[in-house]
Protein backbone atom coordinates (compact mmCIF):
# COMPACT_ATOMS: atom_id res chain seq x y z
CA UNK A 1 0.00 0.00 0.00
CA UNK A 2 1.48 3.26 -0.94
CA UNK A 3 1.21 6.93 1.22
CA UNK A 4 -1.61 7.83 -0.88
CA UNK A 5 -3.81 4.71 -0.21
CA UNK A 6 -3.06 4.53 3.71
CA UNK A 7 -4.00 8.27 3.99
CA UNK A 8 -7.00 7.47 2.23
CA UNK A 9 -7.85 4.50 5.09
CA UNK A 10 -6.81 6.73 7.82
CA UNK A 11 -9.09 9.39 6.58
CA UNK A 12 -11.69 7.52 5.65
CA UNK A 13 -11.85 5.53 9.63
CA UNK A 14 -11.85 9.03 11.16
CA UNK A 15 -14.52 10.07 9.05
CA UNK A 16 -16.57 6.78 9.87
CA UNK A 17 -15.43 7.28 13.71
CA UNK A 18 -16.83 10.70 14.23
CA UNK A 19 -19.58 9.75 12.33
CA UNK A 20 -20.34 6.79 14.79
CA UNK A 21 -19.93 9.32 17.76
CA UNK A 22 -22.17 12.50 16.08
CA UNK A 23 -24.56 9.86 15.92
CA UNK A 24 -24.11 8.83 20.15
CA UNK A 25 -24.26 12.72 20.36
CA UNK A 26 -27.85 12.47 18.84
CA UNK A 27 -28.95 9.64 20.29
CA UNK A 28 -27.86 10.08 24.07
CA UNK A 29 -27.26 13.83 24.32
CA UNK A 30 -24.01 15.47 24.46
CA UNK A 31 -23.38 14.85 28.34
CA UNK A 32 -23.65 11.48 28.04
CA UNK A 33 -21.46 10.84 25.40
CA UNK A 34 -18.94 12.91 26.98
CA UNK A 35 -19.56 10.88 30.31
CA UNK A 36 -19.45 7.83 28.16
CA UNK A 37 -15.92 8.65 26.85
CA UNK A 38 -14.33 9.32 30.05
CA UNK A 39 -14.48 13.51 29.91
CA UNK A 40 -14.77 16.35 27.81
CA UNK A 41 -10.77 15.93 27.34
CA UNK A 42 -11.22 12.70 25.10
CA UNK A 43 -14.40 13.66 23.60
CA UNK A 44 -12.44 16.87 22.04
CA UNK A 45 -9.60 14.50 21.02
CA UNK A 46 -12.04 12.26 18.76
CA UNK A 47 -14.34 15.52 17.40
CA UNK A 48 -11.85 17.86 16.95
CA UNK A 49 -11.35 21.32 18.74
CA UNK A 50 -13.72 22.83 15.33
CA UNK A 51 -16.44 20.85 16.54
CA UNK A 52 -15.76 22.23 20.87
CA UNK A 53 -15.94 25.40 20.38
CA UNK A 54 -15.77 28.23 22.85
CA UNK A 55 -19.22 28.52 22.28
CA UNK A 56 -20.23 24.84 22.29
CA UNK A 57 -18.61 24.55 25.92
CA UNK A 58 -20.62 27.86 27.58
CA UNK A 59 -23.68 25.86 25.98
CA UNK A 60 -22.78 22.72 27.28
CA UNK A 61 -22.59 24.44 31.12
CA UNK A 62 -25.66 26.48 30.72
CA UNK A 63 -27.64 22.86 29.74
CA UNK A 64 -25.91 22.18 33.55
CA UNK A 65 -27.37 24.83 35.01
CA UNK A 66 -30.72 24.68 33.51
CA UNK A 67 -31.13 21.06 34.47
CA UNK A 68 -29.56 20.96 38.01
CA UNK A 69 -29.58 24.72 39.34
CA UNK A 70 -32.47 26.80 41.07
CA UNK A 71 -34.08 29.81 40.38
CA UNK A 72 -31.92 30.02 36.96
CA UNK A 73 -28.22 29.53 39.13
CA UNK A 74 -26.03 26.50 39.76
CA UNK A 75 -24.51 27.75 43.46
CA UNK A 76 -20.73 25.42 43.46
CA UNK A 77 -20.79 25.93 47.52
CA UNK A 78 -23.51 23.71 47.63
CA UNK A 79 -22.08 21.26 46.10
CA UNK A 80 -18.61 21.54 47.72
CA UNK A 81 -16.80 22.98 44.13
CA UNK A 82 -14.48 25.45 44.33
CA UNK A 83 -13.53 26.61 40.88
CA UNK A 84 -10.65 29.29 41.19
CA UNK A 85 -10.56 31.28 37.64
CA UNK A 86 -7.68 33.47 38.67
CA UNK A 87 -4.29 33.33 41.16
CA UNK A 88 -2.19 35.71 41.75
CA UNK A 89 1.03 35.49 44.56
CA UNK A 90 3.05 38.35 46.08
CA UNK A 91 5.55 38.51 49.31
CA UNK A 92 4.09 35.81 50.87
CA UNK A 93 0.53 36.17 50.04
CA UNK A 94 -2.18 35.50 47.33
CA UNK A 95 -5.20 36.12 45.75
CA UNK A 96 -7.98 34.00 44.85
CA UNK A 97 -10.79 34.39 42.50
CA UNK A 98 -13.92 31.88 42.99
CA UNK A 99 -16.75 31.66 40.87
CA UNK A 100 -19.64 31.77 43.00
CA UNK A 101 -22.45 30.41 41.13
CA UNK A 102 -23.13 30.52 37.63
CA UNK A 103 -26.07 31.94 35.78
CA UNK A 104 -27.59 30.19 32.97
CA UNK A 105 -27.03 33.58 30.85
CA UNK A 106 -23.57 32.32 30.54
CA UNK A 107 -22.13 34.33 33.34
CA UNK A 108 -20.84 33.73 36.92
CA UNK A 109 -20.25 35.32 39.66
CA UNK A 110 -17.15 35.82 41.32
CA UNK A 111 -15.59 36.81 44.49
CA UNK A 112 -11.67 37.38 45.16
CA UNK A 113 -10.30 36.81 48.22
CA UNK A 114 -7.02 37.85 50.12
CA UNK A 115 -4.81 35.32 52.03
CA UNK A 116 -1.82 35.92 53.72
CA UNK A 117 0.29 33.38 54.37
CA UNK A 118 -2.44 30.98 53.34
CA UNK A 119 -5.10 32.29 56.16
CA UNK A 120 -8.02 34.29 54.58
CA UNK A 121 -8.48 37.58 55.08
CA UNK A 122 -11.52 39.29 56.05
CA UNK A 123 -14.54 39.63 53.39
CA UNK A 124 -13.59 39.38 49.82
CA UNK A 125 -12.11 42.17 48.58
CA UNK A 126 -13.56 41.87 45.04
CA UNK A 127 -16.68 40.41 43.55
CA UNK A 128 -19.24 40.48 40.34
CA UNK A 129 -19.99 39.14 37.45
CA UNK A 130 -18.05 38.12 34.18
CA UNK A 131 -19.19 35.93 30.90
CA UNK A 132 -17.87 31.98 30.81
CA UNK A 133 -17.23 32.86 27.40
CA UNK A 134 -14.14 35.11 28.42
CA UNK A 135 -12.75 32.26 30.30
CA UNK A 136 -10.01 30.58 28.30
CA UNK A 137 -10.49 26.55 27.31
CA UNK A 138 -8.57 24.69 29.81
CA UNK A 139 -10.82 27.02 32.50
CA UNK A 140 -13.95 25.48 30.56
CA UNK A 141 -12.94 22.05 30.20
CA UNK A 142 -12.28 22.20 34.08
CA UNK A 143 -15.74 23.56 34.67
CA UNK A 144 -17.43 20.65 32.75
CA UNK A 145 -15.53 17.75 34.32
CA UNK A 146 -16.04 19.17 37.22
CA UNK A 147 -19.72 19.82 37.00
CA UNK A 148 -19.67 15.80 34.99
CA UNK A 149 -18.54 14.51 38.38
CA UNK A 150 -20.36 15.70 40.61
CA UNK A 151 -24.02 15.06 37.95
Amino acid sequence: MNLQESIKNILREESSRSSKFRSMIENIGLLNAIKSVGGIDNMVRIMGEYFFTKGTKVDLIIDIVRKHGTRNQLYLGNYDIDIITKERHYYGSYQQTYIIHIDDDGEYYYKTYDFDHGIMMDESIDEGYLKLINLDDSKLNEIIETLLNVF
